[in-house]
């Protein structure tokens, strides 16, 4: 499955732009920088609870993936501008101007993909110039 980096920085960014971006991420946020948390066998210990099915970036990042993949040069960043976002039905969850992948290895596992979205200015965290 499509995630960020592993639970630790999954976890790390989506409190990150749950919190200060008002973004759609799927932790519940109990308030007070409190998450919903449930026993990750993995690590061995307690974890925000993330929603990975309902995740509005995930859906949008495999079907990038898909469209990267099908690109006769894998190493090619790819752009899903707004139309293409809509047309895949994630603009209204997924508060991106647009999402970009790349892919390096062939197969269906996203193993090395990459992948960039650039927010919706009201929905970056921290919001400034500098973002």
């Amino acid at each position: 499955d499509a995630f960020v980096g592993g639970g630790a920085l999954n976890g790390v960014v989506g409190r990150l732009l749950l919190v200060e971006g008002g973004q759609p991420i799927q932790f519940e946020h109990l308030g007070g920088g409190k998450f919903k948390e449930i026993h990750d066998e993995t690590v061995g210990r307690m974890v925000p609870e993330f929603k990975q099915k309902t995740c509005p970036y995930r859906r949008t990042h495999l079907a990038l993936f898909a469209k990267a993949r099908q690109q006769p040069n894998l190493n090619k960043l790819i752009k899903a501008g707004p139309a293409e976002l809509a047309a895949a039905g994630d603009i209204p969850e997924t508060p991106v101007v647009a999402s970009f992948a790349r892919v390096n290895v062939e197969g269906d596992h996203p193993f090395g993909a990459a992948f960039i979205n650039i927010f919706e200015e009201a929905m970056e965290p921290f919001k400034g110039s500098k973002n």
